[in-house]
């Protein structure tokens, strides 16, 4: 099932049909019309288990143990707060077990698939974003579509392929951000990351056409955290992959690059430092704040931890907004994915979910004969990207952290 032998340059479509069609299920869930309307995860995840059956795959004991595990911290938190919720209930296990089928059947192979989709959004991404910074009208015809056709009830910014996120204002160089396909460019950088990553590992180069255009859709996002993601990648690959005679040139860039991505551009280090000072006003100044900044919500929930860290808080949809204007915006447990993950299901759940991670970053990239402190780059870049927005909830994360329970022998 792990094993993976396939030519990343040799897959066409009209050969793997199902493969694209079962990879592209997961990467959809990162698209708002997608995640705004409940019956495509249902969907997708009967697809999934059809296919699972189909090809006679049977459940094993980390399918077991999800789901007996699961049941416990429901259950739990029906209890400590006196509510249950049947559609929560389930909705649970549809976000944790639709990857995990998935894994299975895909396995390491997974990874070439997500690459060539990713590949393609991406440059579908890059055009409709330059148009959209090259005219309003371009603007306002992606507006109208969405509205029309009710693709994103909230805000009538996706049109499945695309995101606008035209409300936000512009930043470097007056260019809007690039949201690809996902909701915002931070959640978008999450998607990108992971395919530079890999991209990298199987051509075991820095640059070639896929990398391009995945460090250029990056930078395009305008995301604090991507622009970290991207500096701890291009130090690490230029380490490990670069010849000689370009680390030399290579490494000071990359350096320099991740230092300036940090410290020097004011619109990134700016808007930290006074986000974070506001949001921690609040914090001390407001009893029972809502969860609507990153560096907020981050501390209420670890106030959660510290309350319920077996079992977290938030599963059932009664407590999971803590007060109206977070139902309002739609903001809980917090979307910096670091501490957003252990809030909802724990810290048992958080253990186990980044032991795995981890495990399947060293076996994976030692498999494919390549240093394993490249891992450890890989990880950095990961907690990065999370502390913009919680990736952690998506397929792709999900099937990092499964195929690792897969390796870890």
């Amino acid at each position: 099932m792990l094993k993976s032998n396939l030519n990343i340059k040799k897959l066409p479509f009209k050969n793997y049909k199902k493969e694209y069609f079962l990879t592209y299920l997961s990467i959809a869930m990162l698209n708002p019309t997608i995640a705004y309307y409940n019956f495509f995860h249902v969907i997708f995840t009967v697809i999934v288990v059809y296919e699972f059956y189909r090809i006679r795959l049977k459940i094993d004991k980390l399918f077991l143990g999800t789901l007996l595990f699961l049941n416990f911290i429901s259950i739990a938190q029906a209890i400590t707060f006196g509510t249950f919720t049947t559609t929560s209930y389930l909705g649970v296990f549809l976000t944790f077990l639709m990857p995990y089928f998935i894994a299975r059947i895909m396995g390491n192979r997974y990874w070439h698939f997500y690459i060539n989709i990713v590949y393609y959004l991406a440059i579908i991404s890059l055009i409709f974003w330059s148009l959209q910074n090259i005219s309003d009208s371009f603007t306002n015809l992606l507006f109208n579509i969405s509205s029309s056709f009710k693709l994103d009830p909230i805000s009538n910014e996706s049109v499945i392929i695309y995101n606008l996120e035209f409300w936000r204002p512009s930043l470097t160089l007056g260019l809007l951000k690039n949201a690809g396909f996902t909701a915002e460019g931070g959640l978008y950088s999450c998607v990108l990351i992971l395919a530079l990553f890999f991209n990298s590992i199987y051509s075991k180069k820095l640059l070639n056409k896929k990398n391009l255009i995945f460090i250029i859709s990056l930078l395009s996002t305008n995301s604090t955290a991507g622009y970290a993601a991207l500096g701890i990648y291009l130090i690490g690959t230029s380490l490990l992959f670069s010849q000689k005679s370009y680390k030399i040139i290579l490494l000071p860039i990359s350096v320099v690059l991740f230092y300036l991505a940090i410290v020097q551009l004011p619109f990134m280090f700016d808007k930290v430092s006074k986000y974070y000072q506001q949001e921690m006003e609040i914090y001390h100044t407001t009893v029972n704040p809502s969860r609507v900044g990153r560096f907020l919500s981050a501390r209420v929930d670890l106030d959660i931890i510290v309350r319920y860290p077996i079992w977290g808080q938030g599963i059932h949809k009664e407590t999971r907004y803590r007060t109206l204007l977070e139902e309002q915006t739609g903001y809980s447990n917090s979307y910096l994915g670091i501490v957003g993950l252990a809030s909802r299901y724990g810290l048992i759940t958080w253990i186990l979910y980044f032991y795995y991670l981890f495990i399947y970053l060293i076996k994976f990239i030692s498999m494919n004969n390549i240093n394993k402190i490249y891992s450890i780059f890989f990880l950095l870049s990961i907690l990065a990207v999370a502390t913009g927005q919680n990736p952690f909830f998506y397929p792709p994360y999900f099937i990092l952290a499964y195929l690792g329970y897969y390796l870890r022998k």
